[in-house]
């Protein structure tokens, strides 16, 4: 069987699983190792020889819904040191999927670590990325999850509009030194909605223009400008997410500005917006985003190549 073939009846056995309704998480990164994926990325999990097969240990983190996750695809080094992709049942025997997450936002995504003691793995389970021909460009394969990330964040804002609105709605009372009887008739409250409203709009459409950025790409991804629009589509999501990184959490501050004294009750939680966002953000800080935009604008300069773009 030649390679193109085998990588074709691999890709079929997952969209098989898929189609059944099985779902897939990711174990990649690990503490010791680069987990950016960047250049010279090594595992530190281990192949070794089993019979016709080889089993698998080692320790991964940031396995963000993994404890949903009915397969795995996964990586770690060969017997003869060579890094090796590979694919993985949750069930089966050796795998570990502590719910030990302790960042203080995303509680219930399960982003704790997987731990792999001795898993069978048979040679079917190990797959190969497509390698670059010489001819073709570089195309950032990681943007679509860099916009993900921002989409998710997007998303808290259009919560945080909506529960401003309700609790504003739901208050009876106002501050004896207001200008309104009721909170929904205060200029300064209509005022802060409204800025929230506003900024919600812009990070609703950057996020959109990011998206419609990596679709230009991914249609040219065969043609000559898809070097270019590839470029243009990671340098389009990387300034949606400086600006809704920053904007997201300005906005979770503003909906305990117009709640007043109840809205930070535990049982209200609205402090998940900007823990949530803050967690979210922090898988890819917008702090080395922003010298890379301005390297580019400024010099031409192409965004890094590895994961976090």
């Amino acid at each position: 069987m030649n390679p193109s073939q085998d990588l074709c009846n691999r890709a079929a056995r997952v969209l098989d699983l898929a189609r059944s309704g099985a779902t897939f998480g990711v174990a990649f990164s690990e503490v010791s190792t680069d987990p950016a994926g960047g250049a010279g990325y090594r595992p530190d999990a281990k192949l070794e020889t089993d019979g016709d097969g080889f089993r698998l240990s080692g320790v991964k983190v940031y396995s963000t819904g993994n404890i949903y996750a009915d397969h795995l695809f996964s990586s770690a080094l060969d017997p003869d040191g060579t890094p090796r992709n590979l694919f993985i049942a949750t069930r089966a025997a050796g795998v570990g999927l502590p719910d030990d997450w302790d960042g203080f936002g995303q509680k219930l995504t399960g982003s704790g670590k997987t731990v792999l003691t001795r898993v069978r793995v048979e040679p079917s389970d190990f797959y190969a990325v497509p390698e670059r021909r010489a001819d073709q460009p570089f195309l950032y394969g990681f943007t679509f999850h860099q916009i993900y990330l921002t989409t998710i964040i997007s998303g808290i804002t259009d919560r945080i509009l909506r529960d401003a609105v309700a609790l504003i709605r739901a208050r009876r009372r106002n501050y004896y030194h207001a200008l309104h009887d009721h909170p929904s008739q205060e200029p300064e409250l209509q005022a802060v909605v409204g800025r929230i409203a506003a900024h919600r709009a812009a990070i609703q459409a950057l996020t959109d223009r990011a998206v419609a950025a990596l679709d230009r790409a991914w249609a040219a991804a065969d043609g000559p400008q898809a070097g270019p629009l590839s470029i243009a589509a990671s340098i389009a999501a990387a300034e949606a997410k400086v600006v809704t990184d920053e904007s997201a959490a300005n906005l979770a501050g503003l909906l305990i500005d117009v709640s007043s004294g109840s809205g930070v009750s535990i049982a209200r939680a609205l402090d998940r917006h900007w823990r949530n966002i803050k967690v979210i953000a922090a898988h890819n800080p917008r702090v080395y985003k922003e010298r890379v935009l301005g390297d580019h604008y400024l010099n031409g300069t192409a965004p890094p190549t590895g994961a976090f773009f």
